[in-house]
């Protein structure tokens, strides 16, 4: 092999290493930043759920209900403007189903856990709930589309 054909073989060798390294950290800040503008609003932990998020300007908050005497179903209060909610369960698990559906039971429906949150995307009255157990507690917060 003469020297212009190795050198040339190195020139390639070294080109796309670099394009490997680059290439790599693009897609990775890529990645990082893209996390940083999430389209959908979900529960931030330690944050007051009457908290007004607002993410990549999307979302504008329209309303907050604290829901309490889940012991029997009870249908999610609308809120005017209200086009998406999240919702936060605390102290006992909860069942819910949606707006048409039949009503929930203490073990039939969507399960929710104390601690964890769900967002509904469509207008949420008539989303029923019911607790498993007695004393949980349900907020709500709405969202509607700017």
């Amino acid at each position: 092999m003469d020297k212009n054909a190795i050198h040339y073989v190195w020139r390639v060798n070294v080109v796309g290493f670099w394009v490997v390294v680059v290439g790599t950290f693009l897609l990775g800040a890529a990645l990082l930043l893209g996390s940083f503008f999430l389209p959908i609003p979900e529960a931030v932990a330690g944050q007051p759920a009457q908290q007004q998020l607002v993410l990549e300007g999307k979302y504008r908050y329209v309303g907050y209900r604290r829901m309490t005497g889940l012991s029997s179903v009870q249908t999610v209060p609308v809120v005017d403007g209200g086009q998406i909610a999240t919702f936060w369960v605390e102290d006992q698990n909860v069942r819910w189903r949606g707006p048409g559906d039949t009503a929930p039971t203490t073990t039939v429906g969507v399960p929710c856990a104390a601690g964890d949150s769900f967002t509904y995307h469509a207008t949420p009255g008539g989303v029923q709930i019911i607790e498993e157990a007695a004393s949980a507690v349900v907020h709500v917060v709405y969202w509607s589309l700017r």
